[in-house]
């Protein structure tokens, strides 16, 4: 499917990493240029293998090494492998076209191509091994967030590719529901993002490309809209705004002749001016055949719209020295892809675990207690002025999506990574950590979850 396409993509990327020499590093190809999408599909590969050879170790192993504690030290043990170690650069080449095939697929026909990827030809995955291949998804995280937040609440220990299928079936049409407009429309800048990679001109799509994704998708009624409306021609191609134009615009009225009668200009102004907020799913129907344990009220649980869709302020004139957080490339001199696609179509609010986040141990404020210990060097004595935790900086509700967002809800690395931040003696020390934090999960420094931790903890180091 679309081959010309994809092969352009593959050549434009396996270019940009050509100089890198025969073998190079993550962190080198990470600061090539490479587009997001593909480098979260590596990363997640090699964390994968990296798994996968850990579990033939304690395969033979006489020793117990489960726990949470533990699995925290053998992540940083894999991160610092996959940050030291050199790999080829047709491994690489491998790895990005296998990278390019997956988006390609994936972006078109989400449902399909995420089981294929989970389950390839077997019946059945165990969750630890799931939710390893949910971190090859770039494209829309909102997907991802409803099956971890799902997977976490129902603490299932295995997955058959049927049953996450329905999930993934009833998450389409819960959505669907809720707002089509706006999944079809992230839907679209998707697509133009990933099939325009290497192209510095003016970007235009095959309108073929998004009718395969409304198909997949079950949207009828749009795909209709493409056929009436748009050329069948496949060498014509559209504008991003000339696609949603023709999308979301009201459907002409056709007489007995099937001409076309134009509605009332006022109407049609009146409709197109309408910004009303939207409001939560009330009701899904045919819930009939789920699944017994998938109930209409559990998933709707997960999938909710958020009301207050408003970037947060970031008051740089409060804090001048915040602008330092941004500076990854003052020593590598390359520029950090950007996530600017990781903006949620639906944020997934979950309440239980949100409530679970602050009596959990790994949450416990006593952790995090500003009272200094016994050996506690002279130097942190200041410290003790600070008489609010740095917790009190931020909601529960940010908590969670910090979490998700930021950490790839790894919870025992946020609850130390605060714990470090806690420690600091300066804000500017703090600062580091944070940037470390960033690059170590590919997160926008930008993006509002970002923005929202650098604030807090800006303010915890505001205390007199």
């Amino acid at each position: 499917m679309f081959e010309k396409e994809i092969k352009f993509i593959s050549d434009f990327t396996i270019n940009k990493i050509n100089n890198l020499g025969s073998y190079f590093t993550y962190d080198e190809l990470f600061y090539s240029g490479v587009n997001p999408a593909i480098l979260k599909f590596i990363s997640a590969e090699l964390d994968y293998r990296i798994y996968e050879d850990r579990k033939k170790l304690l395969h033979h192993s006489t020793f117990n090494y489960s726990g949470s504690e533990i699995a925290r030290y053998f992540d940083l043990i894999g991160k610092e492998i996959k940050k030291s170690t050199k790999i080829s650069f047709n491994e690489i080449k491998n790895l990005v076209n296998q990278a390019i095939a997956f988006n390609a697929d994936f972006i078109v026909s989400p449902n399909e191509t995420l089981i294929n990827l989970i389950f390839n030809k077997n019946q059945e995955g165990i969750i630890e091994d799931i939710k390893l291949k949910l971190n090859y998804v770039y494209y829309y995280p909102y997907i991802i967030d409803i099956l971890n937040s799902y997977i976490s609440k129902k603490k299932i220990s295995g997955l058959t590719s049927s049953k996450l299928g329905e999930i993934l079936s009833e998450i389409n049409t819960q959505l669907s529901v809720s707002d089509p407009e706006k999944i079809i429309e992230d839907a679209v800048n998707t697509i133009f993002d990933f099939y325009n990679i290497g192209n510095t001109g003016n970007k235009k799509l095959s309108i073929n490309f998004i009718e395969v994704y409304l198909e997949k998708m079950n949207l009828e009624k749009y795909v209709n809209k493409l056929k009436e409306q748009a050329s069948r021609d496949p060498k014509q191609k559209y504008e991003n705004n000339e696609i949603k134009s023709i999308l979301f615009s009201p459907a002409p009225i056709k007489g007995p002749d099937k001409t076309v009668i134009e509605e009332p200009v006022i109407q049609e102004e009146q409709d197109l001016t309408k910004d009303e907020p939207k409001e939560e799913i009330d009701d899904v129907q045919n819930l009939e055949n789920l699944p017994e344990d998938l109930t209409k009220s559990e998933l709707q649980d997960e999938v909710q719209e958020e009301s207050d869709q408003k970037e947060v302020e970031f008051d740089i004139t409060e804090h001048n020295n915040l602008e330092a957080l941004y500076n990854f490339n003052e020593e590598s001199g390359e520029n950090i892809p950007e996530n600017e696609n990781n903006e949620n179509v639906s944020k997934i609010e979950d309440e239980k675990i949100k409530e679970e986040l602050k009596s959990s141990e790994e949450f416990e404020l006593e952790k995090f207690s500003d009272a200094p210990a016994a050996d506690k060097e002279p130097e942190k004595e200041h410290k003790k002025s600070r008489d609010k935790d740095i917790f009190t900086y931020l909601s529960d509700k940010e908590i969670e999506k910090i979490v998700g967002y930021i950490f790839n809800d790894d919870r025992d690395e946020f609850a130390l990574t605060m714990e470090k931040v806690s420690e600091c003696d300066t804000y500017e020390d703090a600062v580091d950590i944070l940037k470390e934090v960033f690059k170590a999960y590919y997160v926008n420094p930008y993006s509002k979850e970002a923005i929202t931790f650098t604030n807090s903890v800006a303010n915890y180091f505001e205390q007199t």
